[in-house]
């Protein structure tokens, strides 16, 4: 399977460039970043290809299976060790943050935002919708916003990709995709 490249993506420009120039700018201290947007907009995909093509060591967590101060501190805190496996340097990508809770999850909320206000490695979030716990973890974060794809750039990304297929779909065809797509 071919993993995509930065470049691959379109729609978002601003989001991206912002992720980008927080990756670069990166040092202890830096505020975690905290990705918001409906699903199937790139947020996880950008991340995913940012750390592959930076080379940095992507640590992916889903923050609704791991959301109780236990779980949490047994996972999180050897990660703030800063030490990879490989050498390299690191990225914690908390996906689903919007799935935490903080009076059901026993506390973890509240230290992963103690743990966000110094951090010693790269943290990017992710959430799907603001909730209570995401109004918490952007007071100690940057937010980037995600907004689906516009149709207009979906279309011309699937001319493009037909182009280079040396294929083609039915003008009525590519629509009812672009449409069915909904912008992911």
């Amino acid at each position: 399977m071919i993993q995509p490249k930065i470049s691959d993506f379109v729609g978002n420009e601003s989001s991206r460039k912002k992720i980008v120039e927080w990756l670069v700018k990166w040092s202890n201290g830096s505020k975690p970043l905290l990705l918001v947007g409906p699903p199937g907009v790139g947020k996880t995909s950008f991340v995913q290809a940012m750390c592959r093509e930076f080379d940095i060591d992507l640590i992916e967590l889903n923050a609704s299976d791991t959301r109780n101060k236990n779980t949490i501190s047994q996972v999180v805190f050897p990660i703030f060790s800063n030490i990879s496996l490989t050498g390299k340097n690191f990225l914690l990508f908390l996906d689903e943050i919007d799935g935490i809770s903080n009076r059901e999850d026993s506390g973890g909320l509240d230290l992963l935002i103690e743990l966000f206000k110094e951090a010693t490695v790269r943290i990017v979030m992710a959430a799907n919708k603001s909730n209570e716990a995401v109004k918490k973890v952007s007071k100690v974060s940057k937010t980037v916003t995600f907004s689906p794809v516009p149709p207009r750039l979906s279309m011309l990304y699937l001319d493009k990709i037909l182009r280079m297929e040396n294929s083609s779909i039915k003008v009525d065809d590519r629509l009812e995709l672009i449409r069915n797509c909904s912008g992911d």
